[in-house]
């Protein structure tokens, strides 16, 4: 019975999901990753703590525009990084949900599906008001965070890909999934 690289068993099931337009299937799928890769480089911190910390110095840390973080103003602008996307997998793995806009302080949070989407983007939009005396002031704010499936999918699998083969020299922390017998319809 052979045993197989997880991560790239993983990968290539994304793949598989992502070419029938599985997309849910293909996220929820991908967003194991960085749990898989983190317990790698990351062995003794907790789950959550090595999956964010993972994201981040191969993702997130350049989801973010470096004057965002230099400006308080633009620094609220909401962009993925590990903590969200480590709430959107345990969302989407445990209450099959993907609605984590109050854990992630948006007041709306989209996931985009398909291939013809679009790419996804965030913004903070202010609607103004007027006093009597012509002050103005903030009458509504709103922090939005669209995520586009088919990138975030991507994204994960090239970093997991180059995570593997830049910084892993030691093939045997990469875990195995011992298949078995597998029916010829799961072989395509």
């Amino acid at each position: 019975m052979p045993k197989i690289n997880s991560v790239k068993l993983i990968i290539n099931e994304i793949k598989k999901s992502q070419d029938c337009g599985c997309y849910l299937a293909a996220l929820i799928t991908a967003l194991t990753l960085p749990d898989i890769c983190g317990k790698i480089l990351y062995p003794d911190l907790r789950s959550h703590d090595r999956y964010v910390k993972w994201f981040n110095r191969y993702i997130g840390d350049y989801e973010q525009s470096p004057l965002c973080k230099e400006d308080p103003k633009w620094g609220e602008l909401p962009y993925m990084d590990g903590e969200s996307c480590f709430k959107l997998r345990c969302e989407l793995l445990h209450e099959g949900s993907e609605d984590i806009g109050k854990k992630i302080n948006v007041d709306e949070f989209l996931l985009l599906f398909g291939k013809s989407c679009r790419l996804g983007s965030s913004g903070v939009t202010e609607e103004m008001g007027y006093m009597a005396d012509g002050t103005e002031f903030v009458k509504n704010r709103k922090r939005t965070l669209e995520v586009n499936v088919e990138r975030l999918c991507n994204q994960l699998i090239w970093s997991a890909e180059a995570f593997l083969k830049k910084e892993v020299s030691d093939e045997s922390l990469i875990p195995t999934i011992n298949l078995g017998e597998i029916p010829e319809i799961f072989k395509r």
